[in-house]
């Protein structure tokens, strides 16, 4: 029946988003409606078993998605999108991740929601750049921005132009990526979103990286690091530690960089980040062959695979 299919995606909307606040704990929720009559959530008790409950349940999640769009329950159907984009992104589940979103969007669409409509733009639009798709996804993130402007949001305003800073880079526009991760950066100042600054002081410095201008990338990374510290905001400290790698790799400090990525590893380890540890790996792997460390370099190339 109607009742018993609400009862369900009702379940599933309320235990992915307490699944998420566990594996992403500083991500600004989302509000969403109490549990309907009926509704039991699963209880999860820590990161871990969100985790667990992700990898064994996204693939029903994401059918239960689409019963929702179907039926037309569209808060929830753009709701479970957002509940699965962390768990998609770490674990590198890419083409899922923009299926999800691109029904979020549709849903958001059909409820004229221009605040949902702007989020699921943005998302839509960072799918896209993963999976290569740079133009489509500059689309999406420029119609986001269009709309967060018109509503003040400057929260998703800078949210936004961390995201266009990442597809910029990819397409080799790399002091127009610059700029985004700027304007991020200033946003979340005037904001005084000391997390989110934070992690938009490491991006600048990654992007100064890409520009060759090393003394100034180290010190924003550096800054970025004491402040992801300070706030215990362990996903991002891996990232800025992993910059910090590349920085001295790039700078000829290949014991330092060994050192950092080591570290960079151990947090995305813990976090079950694949899709990042693969890259890093890949990235050690890179700096032993510098110093002519073959067979570890090959070791860590055979991990990546």
């Amino acid at each position: 029946s109607d009742d018993a299919l609400a009862r369900l995606v009702d379940g599933c909307l309320h235990t992915a988003v307490a699944a998420d606040r566990l594996a992403n704990p500083l991500r600004a929720p989302i509000e969403i409606a109490p549990a309907i009559d009926g509704c039991r959530p699963q209880p999860l008790a820590d990161e871990a078993a969100a985790g667990a409950w992700f990898e064994a349940e996204h693939h029903n999640l994401l059918a239960a998605q689409r019963l929702a769009f179907d039926r037309g329950w569209y808060a929830q159907a753009w709701q479970l999108a957002w509940a699965l984009s962390t768990y998609y992104g770490r674990r590198g589940y890419l083409h899922d991740d923009l299926t999800a979103w691109r029904t979020g969007l549709a849903a958001a669409q059909a409820l004229s929601d221009h605040s949902a409509m702007a989020l699921a733009h943005r998302f839509v639009g960072r799918a896209y750049g993963r999976i290569g798709q740079y133009a489509d996804g500059v689309t999406h993130l420029r119609e986001a921005l269009a709309l967060l402007r018109g509503a003040g949001d400057l929260f998703g305003q800078a949210h936004t132009h961390r995201s266009l800073a990442w597809a910029r880079t990819q397409q080799g526009l790399e002091q127009l990526a610059l700029g985004h991760a700027m304007r991020a950066l200033l946003l979340y100042q005037k904001l005084s979103a000391d997390v989110w600054e934070a992690e938009a002081r490491s991006l600048v410095g990654w992007h100064y990286s890409r520009l060759g201008e090393y003394d100034l990338a180290r010190d924003y990374c550096e800054e970025a690091l004491a402040q992801h510290r300070k706030n215990r905001n362990l996903g991002a400290e891996g990232d800025t530690v992993d910059s910090l790698g590349r920085i001295a790799h790039d700078t000829g400090r290949f014991a330092d960089a060994a050192v950092y990525y080591g570290e960079a590893l151990a947090i995305y380890r813990e976090h079950g980040n694949t899709t990042q540890e693969a890259n890093t790996l890949t990235r050690l792997a890179e700096n032993r062959a510098a110093v002519g460390l073959v067979e570890e370099a090959r070791t860590d190339r055979k991990s990546v695979v």
